[in-house]
């Protein structure tokens, strides 16, 4: 399937799990490899499926199928467009509650994707208040620092940060500082590639989902 973006098309797989929550899944840098089929997103999906929640998968602007061209800066636009989608697909709609404005909407990305996730998060408010309503949370996956906006007060919604305390990309401590400790978890004996991390993933995902 497509989604209209910003500068054109971008490429897209719905995973169907059921429930009434929808997740927008964020993959890592274009320029590395990185695409809707990454592992860590799979692993990912598979976390949220379990929590009863539908996933969004999608290709940036110039991967795979999706029209465009890699930016580097403006990608947290693709983030906006495939959230605004799924806020008013007919399927995630009907799913919802009837006294809800629209489905409840997950944002999770991983390394660049995360970045450009938090990015848009902390623009809907003032760009999108409407789609900021069904924004149900946020999780990060190893964001880089330097793709993050300013700090931000306050945190536009429930988030959660995942690193591995052996992450050659970005140190845990700077994420524990720059979202709080208590928002943070550092997952011991694994780096940017998150190998063996998927027990921690599942258990991020179920806290994110069940507000614990």
């Amino acid at each position: 399937m497509f989604i209209a973006g910003e500068v054109g098309d971008l490429e897209a797989v719905i995973s169907d799990a059921g429930g009434k929550h929808v997740a927008v899944l964020s993959h890592p840098h274009p320029a590395y490899g990185g695409s809707m089929h990454d592992g860590v997103l799979s692993t990912l999906s598979e976390a949220l499926h379990s929590c009863g929640v539908r996933t969004m998968r999608y290709n940036f602007r110039g991967v795979g199928l999706s029209q465009g061209h890699y930016s580097g800066t403006q990608e947290w636009q693709d983030v906006v467009s495939v959230a605004s989608y799924c806020s008013r697909h007919e399927m995630f709609i009907e799913a919802a509650d009837s006294s809800s404005s629209g489905p409840a909407i997950y944002l999770c990305g991983y390394s660049f994707g995360a970045g450009m996730t938090f990015q848009a998060l902390v623009r809907l408010r003032s760009l999108y208040p409407q789609l900021a309503d069904q924004i149900r949370g946020c999780l990060l996956i190893a964001p880089p620092l330097q793709m993050l906006p300013a700090p931000v007060e306050t945190l536009p919604c429930r988030t959660r940060v995942i690193v591995g305390a052996r992450d050659h990309v970005v140190a845990a401590e700077d994420l524990e500082n720059y979202f709080g400790s208590d928002n943070v978890t550092v997952i011991e004996h694994t780096d940017h590639f998150f190998v063996g991390a998927q027990e921690s993933i599942f258990k991020s995902v179920e806290e994110l989902v069940n507000g614990s």
